[in-house]
């Protein structure tokens, strides 16, 4: 339990502004303790000065005080409870940024290895959750373990005998919650388990509409997600019977206890051994220990349903693997000469074990996809990889723009191994177009400027122009200010690549990689854009894998890709290139 809190008190990285902030609620959440605390002495006060018939003055003014009491408390609370809120939502806020940020600075392996839906649950939920533990149970389990202690002395100045009656209830209020905390963690990680996968799943489906719709399966898709709903419900439906009977359990426990309370007080006040106001003060005081008791003896049930988020975030920041490797010195700027030397790759593979919901890649595939790759990429020049799929080619090219680092040997730029220096500073002279061209909701102009917001628009239209997007552009409404719906699903395929292209270019990289980035236009345009590329005012070293004869014709430089192995390189196409390309 200990490790635990733990975990939960190191994901707050708390300033001293926020420090303040919480002295500032225990200081105002005191105040109104101690107000509440003293409402039962003016009850007491009131029903004793009633039976002993006092002057009715007294009984106003006990009235006025109660009033003020009352009036300052409703003014407290309403400026705590925007106190908190304002807290809550700032804490929020600042961990959400930081799961975002270890997201997108971590490894390509965990981020692909985690479904969307577990991703994004974990930025949005898990951080509200976490927060809401805090800020909701923790903070105020501090004021109710103080307000405990004071309460008890004030019930043992009141009569010894009924504090200890009392007090004999408090272990069989805490029953429920040891008993079926380990039933309750199982079922907690289970639902989360299980919506985690129906938010990946309707990820998946939206955005497969198409599929779904042309193969008439959208009932049998209804029929797969409400079975899905079904046992989440299941397990929320036991999950909330378990609370419901420790709840239930501890309220009928609570109403034994008051009829007991009424019961012996009574005789007591028979006894003339405590008076009728004295009673009255004393049950007032019970009714708040028993709220602040339940309270405390609940916060372990909040926990139960926290702690696999609490887990998962506490992995995702104080992981390094989850983290790419991003120190070293800036990449000094160069012609882009490329050079393989021994490089042997095998892709990093996560262990069976989810280490608290987000896989950590520990174990290395004992067969190499690359094996002993040894080439050069002369500067200025368009270089060709080809073979058969599953060759290495798109690895050769995730080596070369750093999604991952060789297993064994270097990768060199411009004579500098790119391993021992700034992830960052490598990547802003990358320009990298991919088969599927990731466009984000927006017009094209935004999606253009992505990677180089600074962009004139003399470039922009000269970038539009190298790939032929400027006479697309002319026929869509708005030109450039078009917007295009979520992953630019409003265009085609070969538009789509074309923005991607020009994405890349925009921001005049040294080193270009195409990895089957023209695979949807038409050979004519594929033919035209690629000779543009080579009479780039900026000259960049230019990568190109692609399937297409007239890709491999234009190249100045052909390497054939065969089983993780460079097994020819050329300096001109050959029929028998052709034949495999």
């Amino acid at each position: 339990m200990a490790a635990f809190l733990f975990k939960f008190f190191s994901l707050f990285e708390l300033s001293h502004r926020r420090k303040w902030m919480i002295i500032v609620s225990l200081l105002t959440s005191g105040t109104i303790t101690l107000l509440s605390v003293a409402v039962p002495k003016i009850f007491r006060s009131i029903v004793d000065d009633i039976i002993n018939h006092s002057p009715f003055e007294n009984i106003v003014r006990y009235g006025l005080l109660f009033v003020g009491i009352a009036i300052i408390r409703a003014s407290l609370s309403i400026f705590l409870s925007k106190h908190n809120g304002k807290f809550s939502k700032e804490l929020t806020t600042e961990l959400r940024t930081k799961a975002l940020s270890r997201v997108l600075c971590g490894r390509l392996c965990n981020i692909e290895s985690t479904t969307v839906g577990k991703t994004v649950s974990i930025i949005m939920s898990d951080t509200s959750d976490v927060c809401a533990l805090l800020c909701n149970t923790c903070i105020p389990c501090v004021l109710d373990l103080i307000m405990i202690v004071g309460l008890l002395f004030a019930m043992f100045l009141c009569n010894w005998l009924l504090a200890l009656l009392t007090l004999t209830t408090v272990p069989f209020l805490a029953w429920g919650s040891f008993i079926f905390r380990k039933r309750l963690n199982i079922l907690v990680a289970e639902q989360r388990s299980i919506n985690h996968t129906i938010a990946s799943k309707l990820n998946e489906r939206i955005r497969s509409i198409r599929l779904v719709k042309s193969g008439a399966k959208e009932r049998d898709e209804i029929k797969i997600f409400s079975a899905a709903f079904l046992e989440s419900n299941a397990i929320g439906i036991k999950e909330t019977q378990i609370k419901a009977i420790i709840s239930s359990t501890n309220e009928v426990i609570n109403k034994v206890s008051s009829i007991a309370l009424f019961a012996f007080g009574g005789w007591l006040v028979i006894e003339h051994k405590m008076t009728f106001g004295r009673l009255v003060e004393y049950i007032a005081y019970a009714s708040m220990l028993q709220d602040s008791l339940l309270r405390i003896i609940n916060i372990p049930l909040a926990f139960y349903d926290a702690r696999p988020a609490i887990a998962c975030l506490y992995a995702y920041f104080y992981s390094r693997e989850i983290l790419e490797p991003n120190d070293g010195d800036p990449l000094p700027c160069g012609d882009g000469c490329v050079e393989f030397r021994d490089v042997r790759f095998s892709y990093p593979v996560p262990e069976n074990r989810n280490l608290n919901n987000y896989l950590i890649p520990e174990k290395i595939m004992e067969r190499p996809v690359l094996a002993n790759v040894n080439f050069r990429l002369d500067p200025g020049k368009m270089h060709a990889f080809m073979g058969v799929n599953g060759s290495g080619k798109s690895t050769i090219a995730a080596l070369i723009s750093r999604f991952y680092d060789p297993t064994e040997g270097v990768i060199l730029l411009d004579g500098h191994d790119v391993k021992k220096h700034s992830l960052d500073s490598f990547r802003r002279q990358l320009g990298m177009a991919e088969q599927n061209a990731h466009l984000f909701k927006g017009s094209i102009r935004e999606n253009l400027t992505y990677l180089c917001e600074e962009a004139s628009a003399d470039e922009i239209e000269y970038t539009c122009k190298l790939v032929g997007l400027d006479k697309i552009v002319a026929l869509l409404p708005n030109g450039l200010d078009y917007m295009i719906g979520e992953i630019g699903i409003s265009l085609s395929e070969g538009q789509r690549q074309r923005i991607g292209l020009a994405r890349a270019l925009i921001r005049k990289p040294r080193l270009i990689v195409l990895d089957e980035a023209l695979s949807s236009i038409d050979e004519e345009s594929e033919i035209a854009i690629l000779n543009n590329l080579k009479v780039l005012r900026f000259k960049p070293t230019i990568v190109v894998i692609s399937h297409s004869r007239s890709a491999i014709r234009i190249c100045d430089r052909i390497f054939e890709v065969k089983d993780g192995r460079i097994v020819e390189a050329r300096m001109e196409a050959k029929s028998k290139v052709y034949e495999h390309a």
